[in-house]
């Protein structure tokens, strides 16, 4: 666990009142889906200068409605997980994930500060959150007490069917 806790200020956001926006970021997958013998797993892989999971938090600390970050780590990996975000000078309060992406998340949330009144879960390895849709999810989250980022569909999908043939595409409206 990280030494100072960045969670004990409660920093408060301009977008949500007097209470912090905090940020949980799960991390603890295996990355199964990238793995490679020998590799890290995704949220450990550079990407420019750091590793994606330090990207992403870099995203959410430099952002002036953020407060608190907390890192949900793999189980056992928690002090490696917290040296890398600080040599990187990346503050956080590292969590220990669980068995599941839910556990991991149940587990950020725990480690919250009980005046926590605002909470993004943002996927560890999608470090390309632009600070507008930051300000956007706040905003919404403040008001209507839950919100999720989406990006209207660009791609045309098709509906999966039965044998190998793809059934009808999908409206992107």
């Amino acid at each position: 666990m990280a030494p100072s806790d960045p969670l004990a200020d409660g920093s408060a956001s301009p977008s949500a009142g007097n209470a912090p926006v905090v940020v949980v970021l799960p991390a603890g997958g295996a990355g199964t889906r990238m793995a490679e013998d020998g590799q890290p797993s995704k949220q450990f892989r550079h990407l420019g200068d750091a590793p994606v999971l330090v990207q992403t938090a870099r995203a959410f600390a430099g952002h002036r409605a953020i407060g608190p970050i907390v890192v949900v780590a793999p189980a056992g990996r928690e002090a490696d997980v917290d040296t890398l975000l600080r040599s990187f000078g990346v503050d956080a309060h590292v969590a220990t994930g669980g068995a599941t992406r839910q556990a991991s998340v149940s587990a950020g949330v725990r480690a919250l500060p009980s005046a926590t009144t605002v909470v993004l879960v943002h996927d560890a390895v999608r470090p390309f959150v632009m600070p507008d849709v930051i300000d956007r999810v706040v905003d919404a989250a403040t008001t209507h007490g839950a919100a999720a980022a989406a990006l209207r569909v660009s791609d045309t999908l098709r509906q999966g069917g039965d044998g190998p043939l793809f059934g009808t595409t999908v409206s992107r409206d």
